[in-house]
């Protein structure tokens, strides 16, 4: 990364937050916003059976977030792993 770049976003407290997009339970397909959390789930009224919850990729749960691996090690091949913090309230 540019040091001039990397100064600037310090600089202005730029921040990749945790998100549904980068949490292990999170599957999307694609470049679709929408996916389903693996481990949160829901009876749908109608069919009357157990669903996997859907998400969107900017949102987060409070209570299961987990990184995801592998898109640690890309932010950090990328040098954006600065940039990686944990949500505060």
């Amino acid at each position: 990364m540019d040091a001039n770049k990397l100064e600037v976003l310090k600089k202005e407290g730029y921040k990749i937050r945790p998100c549904c997009g980068l949490c292990k339970n999170g599957h999307f397909r694609g470049f679709d916003q929408w996916g389903v959390c693996k481990i949160k789930f829901y009876d749908h009224i109608k069919h009357g059976d157990r669903r996997e919850l859907s998400v969107n990729e900017f949102g987060i749960c409070q209570d299961k977030f987990e990184w995801n691996e592998g898109m640690v090690q890309m932010f950090t091949n990328q040098k954006w792993d600065v940039f990686l913090k944990i949500l505060e309230d």
